[in-house]
């Protein structure tokens, strides 16, 4: 995968994070994770401090895509499908357009 697909597979994942907030049969949970992991990045607390070499940013890079894909875990498959049909194709991506 090169630097574009990953942009363009990072910019589908953020995409389906705005369609699972808008979706009403999404559970609370599941719309709370992902609000969890933003506050948890840019928040200055954190489980080890930033200021430690290396430690201190490699819980940010485990523990944010964590909560996003515990949120994502919530859904069913079905809901998973609709929610991702949503979504716009994005240029470049092996998705075929309905």
């Amino acid at each position: 995968m090169n630097i574009v697909g990953i942009f363009h597979h990072i910019r589908h994942f953020f995409l389906l994070h705005r369609e699972l907030q808008r979706d009403p049969r999404v559970s609370g949970i599941a719309k709370s994770l992902p609000w969890i992991a933003l506050g948890y990045l840019v928040l200055p607390f954190d489980i080890i401090p930033d200021f430690l070499p290396l430690l201190g940013q490699l819980d940010d890079a485990l523990i944010v895509p964590l909560l996003l894909y515990l949120a994502l875990q919530f859904l069913s498959k079905n809901l998973r499908a609709d929610l991702e049909g949503k979504i716009i194709d994005v240029p470049g991506s092996s998705r075929k357009s309905a």
